[in-house]
């Protein structure tokens, strides 16, 4: 079985302070992530909506 890495990006303010890589923008997080070589990232929404 292969290992894959994921990294969190968080969009929700409240949350400032809580142990999320990166935060705010959804777009540059992903590139970040990308470049630092993680096949996919969690993302952590405002809403479900």
């Amino acid at each position: 079985m292969e290992m894959h890495s994921a990294v969190t990006i968080s969009l929700i303010p409240e949350a400032r302070g809580a142990p999320f890589v990166f935060r705010d923008d959804l777009a540059a997080g992903c590139e970040k992530a990308a470049a630092l070589g993680f096949d996919a990232v969690e993302v952590f929404p405002r809403s479900a909506q």
